[in-house]
């Protein structure tokens, strides 16, 4: 019963090309507390409705990431029980065999932004040390604000950068905020970037519809970057790359996960664990990927460091918040402490600080009562480890 309803729209103007790909089915539809999961790798939505889906949840993950390697975006429209239509938004250029060959050939070079400066605003250390190791690899000057305050003191005093890179939640004053009291500034210009861990979809439009000229998700994809210090520092006026966009989701691991990786260390208690990049890899820490995003290994070992440091003043917050219920305080430090766990390869600890975010923005401090010890704990076996590694 039903119907799968598939339609292509196509305006072309000269050289360019404008595609709407659409797809809209009968189906069972999506809940509305799980269309954020929808492009999540290896997750697959709740099956009560249908007991023979099978699949890794690769699908749609594979899609967006097709899409954006376009220079596109997909957009869902779902009702639950009812059925979904997903939509494609792509433009492109419609070109010959040898422009697209010497395109290939321009995109394959990583373009150095020599005599440029950027403004990073974050209030988290680790984040904007992070973010200038990859600016300096560009050939790019960065200067840093720990607040929305101090961005627009600098602003304000004379400073002038030619992008600038706004968290956009940090305490007392967050990004949109910051951005709007810029924009009142006489003679401001400056293109303002949205710097978030916020990578659901649908919320790219948020930023650009309150005034941003683009977004990136942390941690930072340098090709993602790329692609936007092309646009927005407009060097020798050339087109916009579309580059490949890689979404760095965090994927969950069980309780049986979590036993073997128990087991693996007692069977090593005896060995030599400092300096072992082995001994973090078999506790399930994301070595490999976190040291291609910061660079070689003694930039990971400086950051964990960092994260320790910055922890024993995070953790008694976190705690202090919890027990007076100040959950928008909660969720700033829990959001952090997700943030750097990404940059660090903290799979598991990434996982439970979003389910506390999310929760605490929700108000849900019943949810965080109930999990605090769980999210405390993942915590406490990453200290152990990193303790014993450095």
């Amino acid at each position: 019963k039903g119907y799968i309803d598939f339609d292509v729209k196509c305006i072309n103007n000269n050289n360019n090309c404008k595609l709407t790909i659409s797809i809209k089915d009968t189906g069972r539809g999506i809940k509305k507390d799980q269309m954020d999961k929808l492009f999540t790798k290896f997750n697959r939505l709740d099956s009560d409705m249908n007991t023979t889906i099978e699949g890794t949840g690769l699908g749609l993950a594979i899609t967006k990431s097709l899409v954006e390697l376009m220079g596109g975006k997909i957009v869902v429209d779902s009702t639950y029980g009812e059925g979904s239509k997903f939509t494609v938004f792509l433009e492109q250029k419609i070109a010959s065999e040898e422009e697209i060959i010497e395109e290939e050939k321009k995109s394959s070079n990583i373009q150095k932004y020599d005599n440029s400066k950027v403004l990073v605003v974050d209030d988290n250390k680790l984040n904007i040390k992070v973010a200038s190791k990859i600016f300096k690899g560009l050939n790019i000057e960065v200067d840093e604000a720990s607040s929305g305050f101090e961005c627009i003191d600098k602003i304000e005093n004379g400073k002038y950068y030619d992008i600038i890179f706004m968290d956009i939640m940090m305490p007392k004053m967050g990004g949109v905020e910051t951005l709007k009291k810029l924009k009142n500034i006489e003679g401001f210009s400056i293109p303002v970037v949205a710097l978030t861990a916020d990578a659901m979809e649908g919320k790219s439009n948020k930023y650009i519809e309150v005034g941003f000229d683009d977004y990136i998700t942390k941690p930072i994809n340098k090709e993602r970057l790329n692609q936007i210090l092309n646009k927005l520092l407009k060097k020798d006026n050339q087109e916009i790359k579309k580059e490949k966009i890689i979404d760095d989701k965090v994927i969950p691991i069980t309780d049986e996960d979590v036993k073997k990786l128990k087991e693996i260390e007692e069977k090593q208690s005896s060995e030599t664990k400092k300096g072992n990049v082995e001994f973090l890899k078999q506790n399930d820490i994301d070595v490999d990927t976190s040291i291609e995003l910061l660079g070689d290994i003694e930039m990971y070992n400086q950051t964990l460091k960092d994260f320790i440091e910055e922890s024993n003043e995070r953790i008694p917050r976190i705690i202090k918040n919890k027990m007076s219920k100040n959950m928008s305080d909660y969720e700033i430090d829990v959001h952090a402490m997700k943030s750097d766990s990404k940059y660090l390869g903290f799979k598991k600890l990434a996982e439970l600080s979003y389910e506390h975010e999310m929760k605490s923005k929700a108000n849900d401090y019943e949810y965080v009562i109930l999990h605090f010890e769980e999210l405390i704990d993942e915590y406490n076996r990453i200290k152990e480890i990193i303790d014993k590694y450095l």
